[in-house]
């Protein structure tokens, strides 16, 4: 690959990190430049501050056809944020993809799709804002749930958010319905009912549930504990498109979560800042019980 191109990767990745630690949309261009504000807003109403950010990547794939080199590159961005006497690391993986032409930079677009990488082996320390881990639940290992979504938070270990979450619950203690059920939450690691890997079934099956892993709804996040469970409906249309664990709360209890797709950790539990968020997005929030 041309060093040229590469000096321009590396460029990038350091226009992102000052963007995403500065709060300057300028550095940022389309749609990720129309998220920054939104960012911005966010960290104020919650009283938190970005004190320090550093990226790291690599490049996973180069095509190169006549003049034009298409480059696909993964960055792990990390902030660390300080919230009144609290502070913890967010992190969040970022897929991209570059075009060069004659080694002139033509775009790079954000793809929220998984990836394998050198990061995904990476085994993180949990966080915790403050101890949140109140209500001890015999059936329901919490910690457990919530150690495998530090864990894996980076790793390709599903090809969905649903898998992701289905993995920290089963992790958690949450049993597994018979394998015969083709609409059922079970896994073999070689095939898996739909409800397992499904974001939309997963949240009805949560909320439907009345014997084994079972969701109950609350009527705000505050009301959640880490190893419970948000869902998303970005579009307000009726299909629940995104899942998260909670894996902390911030000092005000206000949730922190894990998830893939888009994958990122301590994640304000919002999604404001994410490129798929529009005004109708709506949540429901489960705090899981294992009956």
């Amino acid at each position: 690959m041309e060093k040229q191109v590469v000096q321009q990767i590396h460029a990038r990745a350091q226009m992102f990190m000052k963007a995403w630690m500065y709060g300057d949309e300028r550095m940022l261009i389309g749609k990720e430049e129309r998220l920054i504000p939104t960012e911005k807003e966010v960290l104020s109403r919650r009283q938190a501050s970005v004190v320090h950010a550093k990226v790291s990547g690599e490049i996973t794939s180069v095509c190169t056809y006549e003049a034009c080199v298409q480059v696909d590159y993964v960055l792990l961005l990390e902030r660390f944020i300080i919230q009144q006497k609290g502070n913890y690391i967010e992190e969040r993986l970022c897929q991209r993809r570059a075009l060069f032409v004659d080694g002139e930079w033509q775009s790079d677009d954000l793809m929220n799709v998984e990836r394998t990488s050198k990061y995904c082996q990476a085994e993180k320390t949990p966080q915790i804002v403050i101890d949140a881990f109140k209500t001890v639940d015999k059936s329901y290992d919490r910690r457990e749930a919530v150690r495998y979504a530090e864990r894996w938070w980076q790793g390709d270990t599903s090809s969905s958010c649903a898998h992701f979450v289905s993995q920290c619950l089963y992790a958690g203690g949450a049993p597994m319905t018979d394998t015969t059920e083709r609409h059922g939450w079970w896994s073999t690691g070689v095939s898996y009912g739909e409800t397992w890997s499904n974001p939309h079934l997963l949240r009805w099956y949560l909320s439907g549930a009345t014997k084994g892993l079972c969701g109950e709804m609350r009527t705000q996040a505050k009301d959640l504990l880490p190893g419970d469970v948000i869902c998303y409906d970005f579009n307000g249309d009726g299909v629940w498109d995104h899942v998260a664990l909670v894996v902390a709360k911030d000092v005000y209890g206000e949730p922190l979560v894990n998830a893939h797709h888009m994958n990122s950790r301590m994640r304000y539990w919002t999604y404001e800042d994410a490129a798929v968020y529009t005004n109708d997005t709506k949540y429901v929030f489960f705090h899981i019980v294992v009956n």
